[in-house]
């Protein structure tokens, strides 16, 4: 029982971090597709 509790309890705590960081995402408004490679940042093609 409880590791059940303990389960649940981790798997609602990581939803909580999902759902921020996806709320996080959208406020942005920009999505970043930039990258570094030997130190120069180049950008990813946006299909």
């Amino acid at each position: 029982m409880l590791n059940e509790l303990t389960l649940r309890a981790e798997l609602h705590a990581s939803y909580k971090i999902l759902r921020q960081a996806v709320a996080d995402e959208s406020n942005l408004g920009v999505e970043d597709h930039s990258f570094k490679v030997d130190g120069v940042t180049e950008s990813a093609p946006v299909d």
